[in-house]
């Protein structure tokens, strides 16, 4: 047992990394943020995933990774943003899709169902990405999540937020 969690660790950490190198990124400069990650989240993480969590740490944005909400998901990445008093609490969801399986026609409808629900009980946005986004361009697709993430940091009042919100919402939807 403890030989296959070595194996999967040694996996997703080397998978990740040659796929950042095969990009003309610094490996290094991801490395260094592996230590951040503890084992039990190592091992959680598919290939994609471990390359937005190295890509959104190394943005400087905090996150929660593999996070249980009320309505019975769980977010592959949950940034926690903003109080807005008229509203409560509200936050980014980060999703990798892996493309062979939310290409699905009833996937996606699944899925868009729920990104409704998370914005409508949870006051959450989110934002998904497939592998092949990951795969191709990580750095771009840090720097969507960085816009989205000042976007919604920054509102401070109700009017802000509904405009933000139905911004970003559309934006990332469409």
């Amino acid at each position: 047992m403890r030989k296959d969690r070595a194996n999967k660790k040694a996996r997703t950490t080397n998978g990740a990394l040659r796929a950042i190198a095969s990009q003309g990124l610094n490996r290094g400069e991801y490395e260094k943020y592996l230590n951040q990650i503890t084992e039990e989240e190592l091992l959680k993480y598919t290939i994609p995933e471990l390359m937005l969590a190295l890509e959104i740490t190394r943005q400087g944005i905090p996150f929660k990774n593999h996070y249980p909400t009320h309505l019975n998901y769980e977010l592959d990445f949950f940034i926690p943003i903003n109080e807005i008093a008229e509203i409560g609490p509200v936050g980014i969801a980060v999703e990798c899709d892996i493309k062979l399986w939310h290409d699905i026609i009833e996937v996606k409808e699944k899925d868009k169902r729920r990104d409704i629900e998370m914005a409508q009980y949870c006051n959450v946005i989110t934002i998904r990405f497939n592998d092949d986004d990951i795969y191709k361009n990580l750095q771009h697709t840090g720097q969507k999540i960085t816009k989205a993430y000042q976007a919604v940091r920054d509102m401070d009042e109700f009017s802000d937020a509904e405009f933000i919100v139905k911004k970003i919402w559309k934006y990332y939807t469409n």
